[in-house]
């Protein structure tokens, strides 16, 4: 019953982007200090439309500020993050 509920909402949820509105998400050795201490250090990777990526890592190693980076939550202390086109 519960299972049959959970696929109930699910599929209610709306549709976020189609793919053709999807933008590729590239992150150049991005870099976010405070202080001495380097939260992310030097990360690059690309995601691409259509793509599912997962962090993983151990508590600490910087998996949230690197989410929060992208999301512009967070400024990079160096390095450039580019969603599209556009570089933030």
């Amino acid at each position: 019953m519960k299972q049959q509920h959970l696929q109930h909402k699910l599929n209610q949820l709306p549709v976020m982007c189609a793919m053709s509105n999807q933008s590729r998400i590239r992150l150049e050795r991005v870099t976010k200090r405070w202080d001495a201490s380097a939260a992310v250090d030097n990360i690059s990777f690309d995601v691409t439309p259509g793509q599912f990526v997962i962090l993983l890592g151990p508590s600490g190693c910087g998996k949230s500020t690197t989410l929060r980076m992208i999301a512009g939550l967070e400024e990079a202390s160096g390095g450039h993050i580019y969603i599209g086109e556009r570089d933030d």
